[in-house]
């Protein structure tokens, strides 16, 4: 029978994306669905519907997947689409939805905005929606003329800095309250200016 020393240290169970004496370990589907819901928000492409499910994915909690959602929402209505270079779009030409719009718009947009950099524990899913958050307030993406990106880029950096931030300190008990009571409200404000 072969024992091991008490002291002896014990493999992890669940690999991570870190360098390991040199050599990189393999991804988990969390992790892959993390780098793709980053990918996505950084270049400003794809749908808001696909990175709520990729972050939902990568925090293994429903809660960043309904508050990414509720964001989808909220720009479905106020700018006609949910994917994210139709909203950069819209708003190289209306303005940032940070400033420009009704008050109630503008309301529901920086309270989605906190939802998102509030939504997940997992400091590096935070970092990823308060990029979308800062994305979304900002407006154009990487792709359009050097100040656009530049704004962008200060934006997602913002955000995301905030939301790694936000994981790291928030207390346990304040998480999925808050979170979901200021995606609500930003859901119903949108409705309240439809209406």
């Amino acid at each position: 029978m072969l024992v091991e020393p008490s002291g002896a240290p014990r493999p992890s169970r669940r690999p991570s994306l870190t360098l390991n004496r040199g050599r990189l370990e393999r991804f988990t589907p969390a992790d892959a669905a993390l780098l793709a819901a980053a990918v996505l928000v950084a270049t400003g492409r794809g749908d808001l519907w696909v990175v709520a499910a990729l972050l939902g994915l990568a925090a293994a909690s429903a809660v960043p997947a309904l508050i990414t959602a509720a964001a989808g929402a909220v720009t479905l209505d106020r700018f006609g689409s949910a994917a994210l270079a139709d909203i950069a779009g819209a708003q190289a030409v209306v303005g940032s939805a940070a400033w420009h719009g009704a008050s109630a718009e503008i309301a529901a947009m920086w309270l989605v905005a906190a939802a998102l950099v509030l939504a997940a524990r997992r400091p590096a899913v935070a970092a990823v929606a308060g990029a979308l958050a800062g994305s979304l307030l900002a407006g154009p993406s990487i792709v359009a003329g050097f100040g656009d990106a530049a704004l962008h880029i200060a934006a997602a950096a913002g955000g995301a800095f905030i939301g790694w931030t936000a994981a790291v300190l928030r207390p346990a008990r304040l998480r999925p309250a808050l979170e979901i009571g200021l995606a609500t409200l930003s859901v119903l404000l949108t409705l309240f200016a439809i209406a």
